[in-house]
């Protein structure tokens, strides 16, 4: 019998982050500010920072530390921390482990990846003082982009943060091990303050987007449920996502309503937004990126879903 045999490959080519997956910024893409939640006794706690690897979360009124890992959930929060975050220099390399055998044998007999290290540098540029950050990195099957599937399947690894001095940079390094390393990896990067509340980052357009795309997952899967209820033949869209607009510092919001036109696709996507044209263009270009991030399940004429316009107030 001969000796144990470890193959290691390097995938270093693999990665993709997630603005090269995209093509780039779109500035179409609605805002997602995120928080980071965690299963405990049942319940999802919001992660309040973390102690090296290991999330902490305020249970009843004391911070408790958590396993290193724990599995993370991402949900919509309704705004950002203050302050905001450059990342520049980003650099991914992986190492996946194929197979760890006791036999030559044994390879033929040894099918997919078994695990691997990840490894993640990148400098970090905030403009307000940050102590007690940290950042939460997605891999994920980038495939998800381009196809119907509800679940990207990402790993979410978080690794304290130094403090972050305002104008100045600051070299983060760091590795994890990865227990499902993927063929095509996907990678976001999501950057908190203490607390738990997400700072924008020249990554966060991006995050919208990714967000987007598992809401438009969530809805195609759920539409074959709707057709299938018994009702009416013909029906309204009926709202299955809203959120209230994100706004740049410094807008003044409107007192009075103003008044929208949505275009609703058969999918049940917001394809295009009207707007008054006397208001702010910059509040007008922050409120389209926003409400093309709602979705609506669709309007039905004689049971087949159809596109609509739909117009309605909206009130700040």
């Amino acid at each position: 019998m001969m000796g144990r045999v470890a193959r290691v490959i390097s995938v270093v080519t693999a990665w993709v982050v997630f603005g090269a997956a995209v093509g780039g910024a779109e500035v179409s893409s609605p805002p997602h500010p995120t928080v980071l939640l965690v299963e405990s006794g049942g319940s999802r706690l919001p992660v309040w920072n973390v102690a090296g690897a290991s999330p902490i979360v305020d249970r009843y009124g004391k911070k408790t530390k958590m396993r290193s890992d724990t599995v993370f959930f991402a949900e919509r929060a309704p705004h950002y921390a203050d302050g905001d975050v450059k990342i520049a220099k980003l650099t991914v390399n992986g190492m996946s482990l194929v197979a760890t055998v006791d036999s030559m044998a044994d390879l033929s007999r040894a099918g997919g990846k078994l695990g691997g290290t990840a490894y993640f540098e990148f400098t970090a540029n905030a403009s307000v003082d940050l102590k007690g950050a940290f950042v939460a990195v997605l891999v994920y099957d980038q495939s998800f982009l381009t196809d119907d599937r509800v679940n990207p399947v990402p790993e979410i690894v978080v690794r304290e943060l130094p403090t972050l001095r305002a104008g100045e940079d600051a070299k983060i390094t760091f590795s994890s091990p990865l227990s499902d390393p993927k063929a095509r990896p996907g990678v976001l990067l999501l950057v908190f303050a203490a607390g738990g509340g997400e700072v924008q980052t020249n990554f966060s357009v991006y995050a919208g987007r990714y967000f987007q795309r598992i809401a438009q997952a969530r809805l195609a899967a759920a539409l074959p449920k709707y057709l299938a209820e018994p009702g009416p033949a013909d029906r309204a869209a009926v709202p299955a996502l809203r959120f209230n607009p994100i706004l740049p510092e410094n807008i003044i919001k409107p007192k009075a309503p103003i008044e929208v036109m949505l275009a609703v696709s058969e999918k049940g996507w917001v394809t295009e937004v009207e707007l008054p044209e006397e208001i702010d263009p910059r509040l007008a270009t922050s409120l389209k990126a926003n409400l093309q991030g709602w979705m609506f399940l669709p309007r039905l004429v004689a049971g087949t879903p159809v596109s609509t316009r739909i117009k309605l107030p909206l009130k700040f």
